[in-house]
């Protein structure tokens, strides 16, 4: 997932996902915000798992 080759787009990917968490905090507040955030972070690292073959 995350490669020198494609660096530039994972940072984008990053950004775009923390700004996704700022609107979601703006609209519906810090609860929305954080199960967003802990979504993702279960997201992400089923991912890596995935990708190291766990």
């Amino acid at each position: 997932m995350f490669s020198r080759r494609t660096a530039v787009l994972d940072a984008l990917v990053l950004i775009g996902l923390v700004l996704i968490g700022a609107s979601l905090y703006q609209w519906f507040g810090l609860p929305a915000a954080m199960a967003y955030a802990g979504t993702m972070l279960v997201v992400v690292a089923v991912l890596l798992m995935l990708e190291r073959g766990v």
